[in-house]
């Protein structure tokens, strides 16, 4: 097996932290956690600028506007999450007296902003100390629409063929900027089955982008 150039083992490196940064904000509900996540991303976008004068103009672009998406959605949620439970329930809902079990009443925006957010009707919940079945019911009553699509209704080769042609007309996209052009196609798919398509599809692309983006020198031979 052949060696790794510094050059291969620092985008394999990037392409760790962007995956731990994009598998914390889907799973994480710890700002602290998050912040840290921030912070590598940030340290990450210096480094790529002490080592720009390696790659072309294009690939470190679409590299930098990934890393910045990435940091970016982590930033927002911080910010939510800092805003913590008590403050929101405090704020954005109210316990009217039934005569019986007492009903929650939710600010509506705040649910539509969150969900916006692409926050899960889990945690948009645990946010406001109520039920998911309370959560469901305020969504019935209010006719809170999703604003999330659903996973979409794809076969592997459909979403293989779709993915060969993104990275062919943007061949330095990494794995947000795939699933933003999908998005932008109405096409919705877990980032498991992504990440997969992505391995069958451009399996030695990093290698490729690498020799692409390396700068040929040439030599003098004396004689």
């Amino acid at each position: 097996m052949a060696t790794l150039t510094l050059q291969q083992r620092f985008d394999m490196f990037s392409d760790s932290i962007l995956s731990n940064a994009i598998r914390s904000l889907e799973n994480e509900s710890d700002s602290k956690s998050l912040e840290i996540q921030a912070e590598r991303l940030s340290t990450l976008l210096t480094m790529y600028n002490h080592v720009r004068h390696y790659y072309n103009e294009e690939s470190l672009n679409s590299k930098f506007e990934e890393i910045n998406y990435v940091k970016s959605r982590i930033q927002q949620q911080i910010q939510f999450l800092n805003n913590n439970s008590t403050f929101a329930r405090r704020t954005f809902v109210i316990k009217k007296p039934t005569g019986g079990r007492p009903k929650f009443e939710v600010d509506v925006e705040a649910i539509k902003l969150l969900r916006e957010q692409e926050f899960s009707w889990k945690k948009i919940a645990e946010i406001f100390e109520i039920s998911p079945s309370t959560l469901g019911n305020i969504r019935k009553e209010y006719s809170i629409e999703d604003t999330i699509q659903p996973y979409s209704d794809i076969s592997n080769n459909e979403l293989d063929l779709l993915i060969r042609q993104i990275k062919h007309d943007n061949p330095f996209y990494g794995e947000v900027m795939i699933a933003g052009a999908l998005k932008s196609r109405q096409i919705i798919v877990p980032r498991t089955c992504l990440r997969e398509s992505i391995r069958r599809v451009d399996a030695f692309g990093i290698v490729t982008r690498i020799s692409n983006v390396i700068p040929r020198r040439q030599y003098r031979v004396a004689g």
